[in-house]
């Protein structure tokens, strides 16, 4: 595989605020699961995307103003290998 060619792989944006339950501002992350847990607080998860789509969520929240804590980067699991992979990533946050 190509060093520039574009893969796709799930991310896991860990917000450094609380989301509000805001209805418009949920209309921003149409497609992505919005999850609150205790220790790391909002987190977004985005289905399988490419780079270009993972840097136009970014974009959408440095013009909302909403900080960001960490952003992880997991390869798509294979088929039926969802749930192992999202567990990974609430593992350490």
């Amino acid at each position: 595989m190509s060093p520039h060619a574009i893969s796709q792989a799930i991310y896991c944006i860990q917000l450094a605020e609380p989301l509000s339950a805001d209805e418009a501002l949920a209309r921003w992350f149409a497609g992505l699961t919005i999850c609150t847990t205790a220790r790391a607080g909002t987190v977004l998860l985005t289905p399988a995307i490419d780079q270009p789509a993972l840097h136009a969520i970014l974009a959408t929240l440095r013009d909302l103003a909403i900080p960001l804590r960490a952003v992880r980067h997991v390869p798509c699991p294979a088929e039926g290998g969802e749930v192992a992979a999202l567990a990974s990533l609430f593992a350490d946050l």
